[in-house]
């Protein structure tokens, strides 16, 4: 006989900050800011569902991945997780919040 059991999901939040008026002459404005914002969250959400079953959280690999996805942030600093979320085996990781937030 075969068992096939669900993943063990792992819940994590994500908080940042993110900058994206560094090295620019013209500011944006709040509707662009806020569409950055809005990408930003769903660069988090679509980073987090591509990892795998035993695949850690790792922030500064998500940094990379936000950078790549959406080039007008210019910094980005995690508050949650503030550092690499260790899953097992059997584990995958669940997006439980994704909050940005615009300095």
């Amino acid at each position: 006989d075969v068992s096939v059991f669900a993943a063990v999901e792992y819940p994590v939040d994500v908080y940042c900050s993110i900058n994206v008026d560094y090295d620019v002459i013209n500011p944006y404005s709040l509707t662009e800011k806020q569409d950055i914002k809005n990408r930003t969250e769903q660069a988090i959400v679509d980073y987090v569902n591509s990892l795998g079953i035993g695949q850690d959280f790792i922030p500064f690999k998500l940094g990379v991945y936000i950078d790549d996805t959406v080039p007008e942030v210019k910094d980005v600093k995690f508050t949650l997780p503030e550092a690499p979320v260790v899953v097992d085996d059997e584990s995958v990781i669940k997006l439980t919040n994704v909050n940005v937030v615009i300095e």
